[in-house]
This record gives structure tokens, sequence and C-alpha cells, in this order.
């Protein structure tokens, strides 16, 4: 993850496609409420600190990055920020419980099926007993990984061997307005992920694959049918069976 503690972290923005898949699809998700409390975990630079705050939550956010949580900070000041590791952040929040987690593309960056379920065991710790966590997730069939396999892309550098090579490692190269960002994850699988989440005492309550926003199709049919084409993101709505 060293990509998000250097400088070059500041080039780091929201895409076209998080705009238009990932966005409506926290919105249809995270539910409106007159006041409650939400953990945005891997938070980055507060990309949905908006978004959040208008659905009535008050706004904490914990990332690994020094970087982008000072960005965060500075952007969003009325934030709670905390600098901490997703796999042992529970200590962090003592006296806190939460109504809502959010992991947004966090899970994709460990190359250890047990982190992974480290990550899970966390938010159970802090999670209020009736509330929802929610995993934004790379389509596991669509990720760069499988680009690479399925596409030839040749941006994308790994040792493709098939979906089911669970913990592969692969890099990619993303522009956004100020620059390139380069980037490090792991292809999971489907069953991976949803065996994580079981180990961890947790259920799936709902899964969506994120269709893009339908006003897409009017401002820019060509990205419309770009992400129509392809399901880039899923976002599972996770709860936990042991309270």
């Amino acid at each position: 993850m060293k990509e998000y503690l250097d400088k070059k972290a500041g080039v780091y923005n929201l895409t076209d496609r998080k705009k238009y898949v990932v966005v409506p699809a926290l919105k249809r998700h995270i539910k409106k409420v007159k006041s409650g409390i939400l953990l945005d975990l891997a938070c980055g630079n507060g990309l949905f600190y908006k978004l959040i705050v208008q659905k009535g939550y008050k706004y904490f956010g914990l990332d690994i990055s020094p970087v982008l949580l000072e960005q965060a900070q500075n952007n969003f000041p009325k934030g709670n920020y905390c600098l901490g590791d997703a796999t042992k952040f529970a200590k962090l929040y003592k006296k806190q419980k939460f109504d809502v987690i959010l992991s947004n593309l966090l899970l994709p960056a460990f190359n250890k099926k047990q982190d992974i379920i480290k990550v899970f065991r966390e938010c159970q710790k802090v999670l209020k007993p009736n509330g929802e966590i929610l995993l934004v997730i790379a389509h596991p069939i669509f990720d760069m990984y499988m680009y690479k396999g399925m596409l030839g892309r040749k941006d994308v550098k790994t040792q493709y061997k098939g979906y089911f090579n669970s913990g592969e490692k692969f890099t990619f190269t993303k522009k956004f307005p100020k620059g390139r960002f380069n980037f490090t994850d792991y292809h999971w699988t489907l069953t991976d992920y949803f065996d994580a989440i079981k180990q961890a005492g947790l259920v799936v309550a709902k899964l969506d694959e994120c269709p893009p926003e339908k006003i897409l199709q009017k401002n820019n049919l060509k990205l419309y049918k770009k992400y129509y084409q392809y399901p880039g993101y899923i976002v599972l709505v996770c709860k936990n069976c042991l309270k």
C-alpha cells in the first residue's frame, strides 16, 4: 500500500466510473437518518464525505496514509479523522460504536486472505448490533487482473493464470486530472470474499453489481455503454450475525 503513503497520493481523485457507478450505489444503500455515525474505513482524501453527511451521519474517517488524511482534513475539517491500520483499528474507538462502516476498495489491497478476515473482525468490534457494513470491491470477474487475461490489457502487469488464482498480484496506472497514480492490488474471487465474510461471523444481506446511473445515458452515451458492457464494482451489504 506504499502508493497511498507517499506524496504521489496527491493525484488520487474521484473517477468517472466511481461518480456514475459507485456513488449511485452508495446513495441506494446508505440509509437516510436523522442522526447516525458512520466510519469511512480507508477513507483516503474523503471522497464520500459530502454524501455521508447529507445522509445524516456524523463522519469518522480512518486511513493508513497521512498524506491522504491531511487532504481529507483540509477539504472537510468538520470530520473526525484517525491514522490507523484497518486490520487493527478497533482499539482506536473503544468508546465508539458505528451505525454504518463503509469500506471502499480496501480489500483488494491485501495480499493475504487472513488480513481481509481481520478487517471484518475489527469492524464487528465497533459496529452497533443492528449496524451494516458496506463493502465496495472491484468486480472480481472484471478487475484489472482479469482484464489482462481476457482482454489483453498491456497497461496491466501480472502473471495471469486464471480467475481462480486467488491472491495474484497485479499493477496498473490510472490517469487523474493532476497526474498518474500507480496501483498495486491483489485478485480475490467472489468465493474468497464470501468465505472471509462467513469466517468473520458476518452475513451478506444484499449484493449490488452497480449498473451505471441512467442519467449518464443522456449526458454521455459512449461512457454509459462502456460502463454498461462490463460491471466494474460490487457493493456487498453485510450484517453481524453474532449479535
